[in-house]
């Protein structure tokens, strides 16, 4: 299985130790031939220096650092849009959020939770501020623009009502209508009188300079002078007949402007901006399009995207958006990148349709980042009586098993249903599972294995307090009493089948309700005497009706069943007071006398539970789930709230919580919720503290990661990927990886849990970098001088330059802010400079890179390739043998070799294959060793391709050919990391290591972080370093597929065999393994030159394999980077002309 490892950036991928696990060809190493090494940088001296010891500053404020969690949308994405250079990209959802990304990262940089779902989204052009629109809080028919300023974080400003609206790419004005406002305060600064014939703007937008603002009427177009608003010119719409013709969307391109009509799918017009008249229309209809100097970027009605030359209309070629429904699209300003948003047309892991943004280079329409997050469609929460562990079920059939003690992911369960509801019975251990299927199951709670299974419809389950009986509600109103008393049964012999029942329960009906039950709208007395049902009525006389019943638990007598109207039928919730004498209702209700329905209010309703009357009803901000624990009173949803459970008065201190909240649970040992998002995170909500206790997240791989707000964290290998630093101003994004050295801290993790206050290490912000002037990108000289402002809320250290991956400058700083000169050596050719600053904790900075090429005389870096493939195992079965391991060694050499020669990235090429009978551990070790004769700028690409083993949880080792399928000979015949690493260590060059075997992710597990102390080590030892870039996560299967093109053999000789090998849509190169064809496209320029550079750097590279494979597998299979013992990038090949 693979191990997936998204990088951040290509600027911040670090040296790589290039070593590919494939096949491999034979071959025998070059004689390179010696040459002068990198002349030494003159500041190189400030290696050994150090700074006085710093003071004892205090830790960045919270408010500036905030720790996100990766997660994406888990519904629809409405709209898109992109900063000037396409870094930053916002996006809003139907999931409630508006969320904004760093494109070069990868990273979730912002969330913002929306009162119900977000429409239109706008960015300026330097990606700092946001435009959104959002229904009201207490009004969900009522629009409200939304300014919210990305560099400080602080909560967004309410600019104005309803209205189409627009940001300038400058940031300075807001334009909602006709109205402007100042985009930093959200303060009306002047409006215009447009004189329309009917209402106001349907469509507004800036042009390019902020010189001026188009407004689209109903059957006119208007352009105003800014920022005065002056009327420059106006006339009618071409072609408009009838409100239906509206313009909804506009936008300038060079030298037109671009309107497309109608509020659904609509025409899109290229219209004259002096005469208004239309030159040209695009054939088809469009929901969403984006307009960047010469291209119009659309999506039709059949979710299908396309390219558009503005100033012809023809249609660009090159889309290829495989099984994908393409919702909405956004340009950069500058024309290069493109983000699309889309619903995968198959289900993922969590149930759910997979949500994504992907971003394109606008020159090859290739993917160079996925921004998807890690979302599941979370559908159920339980917490065991005595809170020591955690069920959370997913509408694709999973169960994650949490130790609430240790904070551990200790097991995930699978069935083919969907999970309606969890319930632990009183003892703890049983948890009975409601499913989509008509099922329910009762597991163990210590092995999670099913002791019994029934058929029931039923929408509702839950345990009587203080017995063995576990009441369920159907679909159809039938209400039922099962018997649950031990002894418990065993669990069944062999796994069950799709509607099997096992060991059910007796049982006896209570009662027929005459109203069709609601998915989860019950709710059990404190007491366990009563039973209140919420449904809907078979002949409703009002189509917002609803029926509340009340049931007595042991006789099935009604109390009483009375009639309500409710809006919103999914929104609503039930709960009992803690005395029980009180129901809560939440729900979203019509006031009276307003039959249009255009007035929806979140409203909270106090019913008497003995009676059934209303007695209070209180608008709220919300409505959701609902929780009681104490005197508190919790309503989940997009903005919760935390009421008096006797006085139902306004609690303080929950605030926002990033998405919708779906599902809310009392801790029953502590004072505190267990809430969770429609993301599928959950965590521990104290109400003493007003504070997360803890964040649990679970990837659908069964990595996990559970982080406090401080940012101490536990995790699987993989999991810690699943949360990330922020922090302002200036806004930037950091991964986990420098911050875990301090803290991923198990054991402050567990004590935190038992409820001591355990102090975590400070957080502090790394430093920030900018390159200032214009640095040379040709010089004759072996030298180049370069000018870096340099700054810290403490203090900057020293500054390193990396060139191709290698330190060459080391310059000391000790200061909170500088300017320093930095004079960097060059190779000849084409260098990649990487700048970092560090600060006394040792915390880098995100690398600024630039590119020189140094034409003085000389010697470009060497190339050496070793290679290796095993397609034959003779210790093993047929089935277990490979089928193009060796045919991947093969043509891995043979494509490095064209990437050596005059007038390519490298002088010559050194390169060893070795294949089938020839790989033995002793002959791997023999090659890796002759890598020591590499000079410093020269770059080693080792490839191996076989059969990968999963010895223990954590470790994986390359079988070579004399493995057989067991433990024994894997340890004997495989060779891991700790093997390689001897070798490696020998290199003065950069290493790339590619692996493409099963579980390759896991060949090393020791987490490193790129920091001071790494880089000092390695110049020390005058080391590039090493980058390990795997074929899938260490959880994953590595697939190679026949001639053919059908799926083929898994690289997998994982101990414990599970037949769950995906099917692949497609794939990139026939006869090779997945990973390897998508490197061997790379390597044969398919890979995006996203940063114009001319060449494939390693970032680039791996973002394009990553993303290549990801895609054709639906999510099988993911390339990640196992190990990053290395800073800075470097070139891997040329770009494709």
């Amino acid at each position: 299985m693979k191990l997936n490892k998204p990088i951040g950036s290509s600027a911040a991928v670090a040296l790589a130790v290039a070593a590919l696990l494939a096949g491999c060809g034979a071959g025998s190493p070059g004689d390179p031939q010696k040459s002068p090494a990198l002349p030494a940088a003159r500041a190189i001296s400030d290696a050994n220096a150090t700074c006085p010891p710093p003071s004892n500053a205090a830790p960045d404020a919270l408010s500036e650092a905030q720790l996100i969690v990766q997660d994406g949308h888990s519904e629809r994405i409405r709209s898109l849009s992109a900063s000037a250079d396409g870094r930053i990209v916002a996006s809003t959802s139907t999931d409630g959020t508006a969320r904004v990304w760093d494109t070069t990262t990868g990273l979730l940089l912002r969330q913002f939770a929306l009162s119900n779902y977000g429409y239109r989204v706008a960015l300026d052009g330097a990606g700092k501020r946001l435009a959104f629109r959002a229904p009201e809080a207490n009004n969900l028919f009522v629009d409200a623009t939304m300014i919210a300023d990305l560099e400080s974080g602080e909560k967004p400003i309410r600019a104005g009502f309803i209205g189409a609206f627009d940001l300038s790419r400058d940031g300075k004005w807001l334009a909602i209508g006709a109205n402007l406002h100042d985009a930093r305060t959200g303060e009306h600064v002047r409006s215009v009188d447009l004189q329309p014939k009917i209402g106001g703007p349907t469509a507004v937008a800036f042009d390019p300079s902020g010189r001026r603002l188009a407004a689209a009427l109903l059957g006119e177009i208007v352009i105003l002078n800014m920022p005065a608003l002056d009327i420059a010119l106006r006339f009618p719409q071409p072609g408009y007949t009838t409100p239906a013709d509206a313009i909804y969307d506009m936008g300038f391109s060079d030298g037109a402007l671009v309107v497309r009509n109608g509020l659904g799918p609509g025409t899109i017009d290229i219209i004259h901006p002096v005469t208004g008249r239309r030159e040209r229309s695009l054939p088809g209809k469009y929901i969403s399009m984006s307009v960047a100097r010469d291209r119009i970027w659309t999506v039709d009605q059949a979710n299908r995207a396309s390219g558009w030359n503005a100033a012809t209309g023809a249609e660009l070629p090159g889309f290829s958006q495989g099984a994908r429904s393409i919702l909405s699209v956004a340009a950069s300003g500058d024309g290069r990148t493109l983000a699309l948003a889309s619903e995968d047309t198959e289900k993922n892991d969590g149930g759910d349709a997979r949500q994504t943004i992907t971003v394109q280079d606008t020159a090859t329409l290739h993917t160079v980042r996925t921004l998807a997050g890690r979302s599941r469609g979370l559908s159920a929460l339980s917490v065991h009586p005595g809170g020591k562990q955690m069920a959370v079920g997913y509408r694709g059939g999973q169960i994650d098993w949490w130790d609430l003690e240790l904070g551990t992911l200790t097991k995930t369960t699978r069935q083919p249903q969907g999970i309606l509801d969890l319930e632990y019975d009183p003892s703890g251990e049983l948890v009975a599972a409601l499913s989509t299927a008509a099922n329910v199951a009762v597991r163990s709670s210590k092995t999670g294995k099913i002791l019994r299974q029934w058929h029931s419809p039923a929408s509702f389950g839950a345990f009587l307090p203080g017995t063995s009986h576990f009441l369920t509600v159907a679909t159809d109103g039938v209400v039922t009493r099962w018997d649950l008393s031990p002894p418990h049964p065993p669990p069944p012999d062999k796994p069950l089948r799709f509607g099997d029942a096992h060991a059910e329960p007796e049982s006896r009906i209570l009662s027929k309700l005459d109203f069709r039950a609601q998915h989860g709208k019950a709710a059990i007395s404190p007491d366990g005497q009563w039973l209140a049902v919420l449904g809907k009525p078979k002949q409703p006389s009002h189509r917002d009706e609803m029926t509340i019943a009340m049931v007595n638990t042991e006789s099935g007598a009604p109390r009483w069943q009375t009639s309500v109207l409710a809006f919103n039928d999914v929104a609503l919730s039930v709960a009992f007071a803690p005395d029980g004498a009180r129901l809560f209702l939440s729900s979203e209700e019509t006031p009276p006398g307003n039959p249009r329905r255009d007035q929806i209010l979140p409203t909270l309703r106090v019913l008497d539970a003995k009676t059934g009357a209303i007695l209070q009803s209180i608008p709220q901000s919300t409505t959701g789930p609902i929780a009681v624990r104490g005197d508190t009173l919790f309503i989940g949803g997009s903005r919760p709230v935390l009421l008096d459970a006797q006085t139902l008065a306004a609690k303080s201190g929950l605030g926002s919580a990033g998405r919708s909240l779906v599902a809310a649970v009392s801790h029953p040992e502590k004072n505190a919720l267990v809430l969770a998002n429609n993301g599928g995170t959950t965590w521990i909500q104290l109400l003493d503290r007003k504070a997360a206790l803890a964040t649990f997240l679970a990837t659908a791989d069964g990595d996990y990661v559970v982080a406090m707000p401080d940012g101490v964290f536990r995790s699987s290998v993989d999991g810690a990927r699943s949360v990330a630093w922020t922090f302002s101003p200036p806004l930037e994004g950091f991964s986990f990886e420098q911050f875990s050295g301090r803290f991923h801290l198990p054991d402050h993790v567990r004590r935190r849990l038992a409820g001591e206050d355990v102090p975590g290490p400070p957080i502090r912000r790394p430093p920030h970098v900018v390159i200032e002037g214009s640095p040379l990108s040709v010089t004759s000289e072996r030298a180049v001088s370069i000018r870096a402002k340099v700054s810290s809320p403490h203090r900057v250290d020293r500054v390193r330059v990396f060139v191709d991956g290698r330190s060459t400058v080391d310059k000391l700083v000790c200061a909170g802010e500088a300017s320093v000169t930095l004079d960097v050596p060059l190779h000849v050719g084409r260098n990649r400079l990487s700048v970092m600053a560090y600060d006394a904790e040792g915390y880098s900075s995100n690398a600024k890179v630039l590119d020189v090429v140094s034409t003085a005389p000389g010697e470009m870096p060497d190339l050496w390739v070793v290679s290796i493939g095993v397609s034959r195992y003779p210790q093993m079965t047929a089935e277990q043998q490979l089928d193009v391991a060796d045919d991947d060694a093969r043509a891995i050499t043979e494509a490095l070799r064209a990437q050596a020669g005059p007038g390519r990235p490298f002088r010559r090429l050194s390169a060893t294959t070795l294949l089938d009978a020839e790989v033995t551990v002793e002959s791997v070790e023999r090659a890796l060793s002759g890598l020591s004769a590499m000079r410093p700028e020269d770059l080693a690409i080792v490839f191996l391709a076989g059969h990968g083993a999963r010895i223990s949880a954590n470790e994986m080792v390359y079988m070579t050919s004399r493995a057989a399928f067991n433990k024994n000979s894997a340890q004997e015949h495989g060779i891991g990391w700790a093997r390689i690493e001897r070798r490696l260590t020998e290199a003065r060059g950069r290493v790339l290591l590619l692996l493409d075997a099963c579980h390759s992710g896991h060949l090393s597990t020791e987490l490193v972080a790129p920091n001071d102390m790494l880089a000092k080590e390695l110049a020390a030892n005058n080391r590039a370093g090493v980058l390990i870039f795997a074929a899938s996560r260490g959880s994953q299967f590595s697939y190679e597929i026949g001639g053919g093109g059908t799926r083929g053999s898994a690289r997998s000789l994982e101990l414990a065999w599970e037949e769950r090998r995906p099917d692949i849509s497609s794939t990139p190169r026939p006869g090779h393994g997945l990973f390897t064809g998508a490197v061997l496209e790379a390597l044969a320029g398919a890979a995006p030159d996203r940063d114009r550079s001319e060449a494939i750097e390693v970032g680039e590279f791996i973002d394009y394999v990553t993303e290549r494979v990801r895609s054709l597998s639906i999510g099988k299979q993911t390339p990640w980077v196992a190990r990053r013992e290395m800073f800075g990038d470097f070139v891997i090949t040329q770009a494709k002309n």
